[in-house]
């Protein structure tokens, strides 16, 4: 889609946006038209949602020559954000201070495609999706914790053993876990031929509610 925010400001595809928790910045892959590549920026914002919510200036988060920086997530403090990257190759998972940038690491520790890193909402956990050796999507997840200011984390290991077709690594691959960080919410193609338009963005407020009411639990 286009990404426009005041004049001047960014223009351009995106490849994934993060919102930090306290809800006055946004993390944008954002690619200029004349190249094929994303980077990383940040827009700060001003306002809430009840007036205008302006943009006020950018700066860059991860901006590598010649390398695609996408899909940023931030913790649930807003003091990390957490991006993929292809500088090794192929897409990796990678987590920085937030607005420093500094404390860079790489997290996802395999020799396959990671991306989409989701950050728990009630846990130091921070998952994303990766590939198994047969092709398979699968998640993983990694307990961190923050140490003298410095970001740790465990080797990641799969999610409950949670595995869905598809390649993994695509832009199909998304996905997100529940409040409570017991069920994530993931997207498959019935038909994996079929290749979706995405051209608009659909909000559901209340979504478990709107879940329990269209699909009830069996107990």
């Amino acid at each position: 889609s286009r990404c426009r925010q005041g004049p001047g400001l960014w223009t351009g595809e995106s490849g994934g946006i993060g919102w930090n928790p306290q809800g006055d910045h946004i993390a944008v892959s954002y690619k200029e038209e004349e190249s094929n590549r994303y980077d990383l920026l940040a827009l700060r914002l001003e306002g809430d949602d009840q007036s205008d919510l302006k943009g006020i200036e950018t700066f860059e988060l991860a901006a590598r020559p010649g390398f695609m920086e996408w899909t940023p997530s931030f913790s649930r403090d807003g003091r990390w954000v957490a991006y993929a990257s292809d500088e090794t190759g192929q897409m990796q998972v990678y987590v920085q201070a937030f607005p420093e940038g500094t404390g860079r690491k790489r997290i996802s520790e395999l020799d396959l495609p990671s991306n989409f890193p989701v950050w728990s909402k009630n846990s130091n956990e921070l998952l994303f999706n990766s590939r198994t050796a047969m092709g398979q999507s699968q998640i993983y997840t990694t307990q961190y914790e923050i140490v003298d200011g410095s970001f740790k984390h465990h080797s990641p290991v799969p999610w409950n053993g949670a595995i869905r077709d598809g390649q993994g690594n695509g832009p199909d691959s998304g996905f997100d876990i529940d409040p409570e960080g017991k069920r994530l919410l993931v997207k498959k193609w019935l038909n994996q031929e079929v290749i979706p338009t995405r051209d608009h963005i659909i909000l559901i407020e209340n979504f478990f509610d709107v879940l329990r009411e269209k699909a009830p639990a069996n107990h």
